[in-house]
């Protein structure tokens, strides 16, 4: 492919015969063959959660500025995608991988794929392996549903928190993890968050000890934000995901 088509939604068939409506916005910014992609996912559909999603919404200018073209999709049984959502998110996971694998054929010359999950989507992003090397691959993890990880994902938090962990045990070169929450969320409290992050700081550290190691992985804690990022929490939380991808960029 030697062109991208304007802002447009199409029903797509993943290699699993599986259908999946979804929306390709492509960058507005000229590209010398180094593309960049960033796949986005929803919030928990059987609350609602679906690719119109406000939160995911309020990224498009970050993106787009950053040379971005951006994906995003209906997980199983929303919209017109089909089937119906599995209660372990498992086989979404593997629906993000075909998903990636369909941009990867689509935009051509990538060099550089975010995964970009909020809520329930960042449990799903965090199924996503790192890519072969050359391409970048980078995670954000917005309001990770840590406290109603087991309830999500039908008790399978153990497959989860593996998953999560390989991402940093696979770090190299072009493996990025940022994990972003407020400390006042309404799903996961800030002890449980900061416990948690203290585990995973340990294991980082660990790990850079092995090895050449060069992957990013950091933590932002957003003063007065709960899971929904209204009013100033929200620009706020933009703000520092924009430096954060400068910063990974430079």
């Amino acid at each position: 492919m030697t062109s991208i088509r304007p802002i447009h939604r199409e029903i797509i068939t993943l290699q699993s015969g599986h259908a999946v409506e979804l929306r390709l916005v492509p960058s507005t910014i000229p590209s010398a063959g180094n593309n960049k992609i960033a796949v986005l996912l929803h919030p928990w559909s059987w609350l609602g959660g679906n690719m119109n999603d406000p939160i995911l919404g309020s990224f498009t200018q970050v993106l787009l500025d950053r040379r971005y073209h951006i994906i995003t999709y209906n997980s199983r049984g929303v919209g017109k995608s089909s089937g119906w959502p599995s209660f372990s998110s498992v086989q979404e996971g593997k629906d993000l991988e075909d998903v990636v694998q369909w941009c990867l054929s689509h935009v051509p010359d990538v060099n550089d794929v975010l995964l970009l999950g909020y809520s329930h989507g960042s449990l799903i992003a965090s199924l996503q392996p790192v890519l072969p090397s050359p391409i970048k691959t980078s995670h954000i993890l917005l309001s990770y549903p840590l406290d109603k990880r087991g309830m999500l994902t039908l008790f399978n938090s153990t497959l989860y928190s593996s998953r999560l962990s390989s991402l940093l045990q696979n770090w190299h070169p072009a493996a990025n993890v940022l994990l972003i929450f407020g400390d006042q969320d309404q799903f996961t409290s800030i002890e449980n968050y900061r416990q948690w992050v203290n585990g995973l700081r340990k294991e980082s550290k660990q790990l850079q000890g092995e090895g050449d190691r060069h992957g990013s992985f950091e933590v932002i804690e957003i003063a007065g934000a709960g899971h929904f990022w209204g009013g100033i929490s929200g620009r706020n939380m933009l703000d520092r995901v924009a430096e954060w991808l400068d910063r990974e960029s430079s």
